[in-house]
């Protein structure tokens, strides 16, 4: 089977990550190529169930941490148990070539050029308070406790 071709504007944005182009373990729809495209700081993605938008952030996730090194990335969704549950599976069955440890216990995968992916829950705010983030999804946004973006997250970006 053949790899699909990327766009330009795909390795574009793969180099600007800071890494070199490589092989994707997903296939990306149009939109998705769209919005991980985009050259702005922050997204904020409104779609309907089943469009995707865990797909593409676990893709964008695995990307950034896989091409750029001693990259922090997190990942948030309202409670540790629907992070993990969302994601945990999906992105711990992805090739290990580049894989250091990946722990369940607390959801932390670090890769073999330093780079994290942690998955966290904003139910429990002292696991995300006081560490500086270099690149963050959250999930389920309009279920995140109150200030959580702005007094938490945001500061450490």
């Amino acid at each position: 089977m053949d790899e699909p071709k990327k766009t330009e504007k795909l390795l574009e944005v793969e180099k600007n990550l800071g890494g070199r182009p490589r092989a994707r373990t997903i296939e990306l729809f149009d939109k998705q190529k769209t919005i991980l495209e985009d050259p702005h700081r922050f997204k904020f993605v409104c779609c309907g169930r089943r469009w995707g938008k865990t797909m593409l952030a676990e893709e964008t996730l695995w990307t950034l941490a896989t091409s750029k090194p001693n990259q922090v990335i997190y990942y948030v969704a309202p409670t540790f148990k629907l992070a993990k549950d969302l994601l945990w599976l999906n992105i711990n069955s992805r090739p290990k070539s580049e894989v250091k440890v990946a722990s369940a216990t607390t959801a932390t995968i670090t890769f073999k050029n330093g780079s994290r992916i942690c998955i966290r829950g904003s139910d429990r705010e002292d696991n995300i308070r006081g560490f500086g983030i270099d690149f963050v999804v959250m999930e389920e946004y309009s279920f995140h406790k109150r200030g959580v973006w702005e007094l938490i997250i945001r500061p450490a970006l």
